[in-house]
């Protein structure tokens, strides 16, 4: 009896080898999708990560220390919280030093200027009189004749969120010969506690410290 040989047709090896090939394709496909996939999740946590570490992130940080520069008090600043009457001294001191002095440096004179507006709010009376107070009394050409060095004398809070501050102004001429005239100052202030979207304003004015008013008078010298 001869042995029977069973002959696989064309049509039925094709299709095996064809059901065999879509399933290798569709492995492969599930590869790729997976990696696209991930791929695409790392380009948006990439994304993410950018964008955080390019927002500005500024904590005020409050250093308190006595005249000997010993470190009394230490810590960040809420602005929600009232801020000590001794940190909004400090601000408005600034703005009187950054007001007044007159250095032969042009770009430290610059630095003052730029501060002295950070500490001052768009349409408030402190504005016009910064304005005026400049175009009358330009730095720059004061430090062609000599410089003026500010020494603060005394920081005294009053009712309504106002402060006297009296300090003495040494002028010095390039002949090295000076003198020195005390002032007087009254400042209304106010404190903001919101949040800044000016990154290099606030790291100008971190206390959020703003002089609304200020009137400036000489003091006859005793």
């Amino acid at each position: 009896m001869k042995a029977r040989i069973k002959v696989t047709t064309p049509s039925v090896y094709g299709n095996k080898k064809y059901n065999i090939a879509i399933s290798e394709l569709k492995q492969r496909l599930s590869l790729i999708i997976t990696a696209l996939i991930g791929a695409a999740f790392g380009f948006i946590c990439l994304g993410a990560y950018i964008v955080k570490s390019s927002q500005s992130q500024i904590i005020p940080y409050l250093v308190t220390v006595d005249t000997h520069g010993v470190i009394l008090a230490k810590g960040r600043v809420d602005l929600n919280k009232q801020i000590p009457d001794e940190a909004i001294a400090a601000t408005l001191s600034n703005f009187i030093k950054n007001l007044r002095s007159v250095t032969s440096d042009s770009k430290v004179q610059r630095d003052f200027i730029l501060e002295a507006y950070a500490y001052v709010k768009e349409g408030s009376p402190a504005l016009q009189k910064l304005n005026d107070f400049y175009n009358n009394e330009n730095p720059f050409i004061k430090q062609e004749k000599g410089c003026i060095n500010i020494t603060i004398n005394n920081v005294i809070s009053q009712e309504h969120n106002r402060f006297q501050i009296d300090w003495t102004e040494e002028i010095s001429d390039a002949l090295s010969l000076s003198k020195k005239q005390m002032f007087r100052a009254i400042l209304a202030y106010s404190v903001s506690h919101e949040a800044a979207k000016d990154p290099d304003a606030l790291l100008l004015n971190p206390l959020q410290v703003f002089v609304e008013d200020f009137a400036v008078s000489a003091v006859l010298n005793n």
